[in-house]
C-alpha cells in the first residue's frame, strides 16, 4: 500500500459511523506518509500506533492528546527530534525511534520518570551524547543506543540500577568507566564495534551480567 496521507474526515466517518471512540490500534507502516493531519489526533482511544517505515519528518505536539498510547513505532522515518508533549503519554511502555536522524531528545522528557516506559530504541541515529533525562526513569529496562556517535560510555547511567539491557554497539567509545559497577541489574551489555582500549575493574560488580559483547574493539588485556 502506498498511502501518502491520512484520508481527510476518516475520523468523522468510516462506513457511515464515528470510529474514534473504538479504534485502539492503527497500523500505517511501510507507506509514504510525510505526516499526520490534526484530525488524526481525535483517536484518543489508541493504544498502539505503528508509523514505521514512512517519510515522516515531524510529529505534531497534538500527539500529547493520545494519552492511552502504550506503544509507538516510529523507526525508519526522517525524524530529527520529538515534541515535548510526548511526555504526556503516561501509559507509554514502548517507543521505537531507530533509523531516523535524531541528534537530541527534548529536555521535557525528564518527565520520563512519570512514565511506564520500559524499552527505548534510539539506534541508528545521530546522537553524540547520552540524554541525561533518561536517568530519571526507574521503569526503563532496555536502552538501545547502538549505531550512533557516542564518544564516551555514559557515566550518568550509574543511577539506573534497574536497567537490564544496554546496547551501545557501533559507537566510538574508548573505555568503560568505574561507574559501570553501579548497574547491578544489568544482564546484557553490548559494546561490539567501538574503540575500547580499557575496561574498568568495577565491571566485575555487575553480578547479574549474562551477556557481554566486546568483539571488534582494540582491547589488549582484561582487568
Amino acid at each position: 500500500m502506498n498511502l501518502k496521507r491520512w484520508p481527510y474526515g476518516i475520523t468523522d466517518k468510516l462506513l457511515g459511523r464515528p470510529i474514534w471512540y473504538e479504534l485502539t490500534s492503527v497500523f500505517l507502516s511501510e507507506n509514504k506518509l510525510a505526516g499526520l493531519p490534526e484530525d488524526f489526533y481525535k483517536l484518543t482511544n489508541l493504544m498502539e500506533l505503528r508509523l514505521n517505515n514512512n517519510q515522516i519528518k515531524t510529529i505534531s505536539p497534538s500527539v500529547g492528546y493520545l494519552r492511552n498510547l502504550n506503544s509507538i513505532w516510529l523507526h525508519s522515518n526522517l525524524l530529527t527530534t520529538l515534541p515535548s508533549q510526548i511526555s504526556h503519554l503516561t501509559d507509554l511502555s514502548f517507543l521505537s525511534l531507530n533509523d531516523n536522524k535524531i541528534s537530541f531528545l527534548p529536555f521535557q522528557l525528564a518527565s520520563l520518570s512519570k512514565l511506564e516506559l520500559q524499552a527505548l530504541d534510539v539506534s541508528g541515529n545521530s546522537m553524540t551524547s547520552f540524554p541525561p533525562m533518561l536517568t530519571m526513569s526507574h521503569s526503563l529496562l532496555s536502552i538501545d543506543l547502538s549505531l550512533n556517535h557516542l564518544a564516551a560510555f555514559p557515566a550518568a547511567l550509574r543511577s539506573m540500577a534497574n536497567l537490564k539491557v544496554l546496547n551501545l554497539a557501533r559507537n566510538y567509545i574508548q573505555s568503560i568507566p568505574s561507574e559501570c559497577g553501579f548497574l547491578s541489574s544489568l544482564q546484557e551489555l553490548l559494546l561490539a564495534g567501538n574503540q575500547l582500549r580499557h575496561l574498568a575493574a568495577e565491571l566485575r560488580q555487575c553480578t547479574s551480567l549474562e551477556v557481554l559483547d566486546l568483539s571488534d574493539n582494540k582491547l589488549k588485556k582484561l582487568p
